[in-house]
């Protein structure tokens, strides 16, 4: 609840992007490792303590103490047995919709790539290999398919100058060193998945904002930043 309001007020200038990012994950990983730790040692505590599980619960929380004087009886001790499996059913369906949402996000990627090649047709390659599409929208974007794959317009190769375009792919191929999809992949996932929780949601916002950033560092390492050759 504390931490997105923090990091957002951090992050706010991109002046460590890279450094944001780690911040991020850091903490969207700290909270699913305590979610699964804390299910995972509540279940084991139970199976532990199984036959003394009053004594268990006299511990743990002392407010019940009224209820366990009268002794316990299998009603609830079932209670407890369902609690820990919604518990772990809950943390499992979790799972199971991040990676179908990361599958299902695969898919588009290649269904995508696929298009793009087949609209390229025979058009000659662009710089670096990248896949030359007309279209009257200046546009650079890269697909993580297999192969990796960058597309360009032909208005974009129209628009930019050699410098600029060289600086652009240098832009996208970054992207797909740092396996920057998979990120955004999945933060993308926890945000459509746990739409209520701002860890998640701004977090996938900003990441991906940072990432962007991420990737300009890159290309300006290897392009000058004064170079800039002819404007849109």
């Amino acid at each position: 609840m504390l931490g997105p309001p923090l990091v957002l007020s951090t992050t706010r200038t991109g002046a460590a992007p890279r450094l944001g990012v780690t911040v991020w994950l850091a903490l969207i990983g700290s909270v699913l490792l305590a979610w699964a730790g804390g299910a995972m040692l509540f279940v084991a505590q139970l199976a532990d303590s199984w036959d003394h599980v009053g004594q268990v619960l006299v511990g743990c929380v002392a407010g019940l103490r009224l209820i366990v004087l009268g002794g316990y009886g299998r009603g609830l001790q079932a209670g407890l047995v369902a609690l820990a499996a919604l518990s772990v059913v809950a943390l499992a369906m979790l799972g199971v919709r991040v990676v179908v949402a990361l599958c299902r996000a695969r898919r588009h990627t290649r269904a995508h790539a696929l298009t793009a090649l087949i609209a390229a047709g025979e058009s000659p390659r662009g710089p670096g290999g990248a896949l030359v599409i007309d279209s009257a929208q200046p546009a650079v974007y890269c697909l993580a398919s297999r192969p990796h794959t960058i597309v360009v317009t032909r208005a974009a190769l129209e628009a930019l100058g050699d410098h600029q375009l060289h600086a652009v792919m240098a832009h996208e191929q970054a992207h797909l060193r740092g396996r920057h999809h998979q990120l955004l992949a999945f933060t993308g996932a926890l945000s459509k998945i746990l739409p209520n929780l701002r860890l998640f949601t701004d977090g996938a916002t900003d990441i991906a904002r940072l990432l962007e950033m991420c990737a300009d560092d890159a290309a300006a390492r290897r392009h000058s930043r004064d170079n800039r050759g002819p404007t849109r």
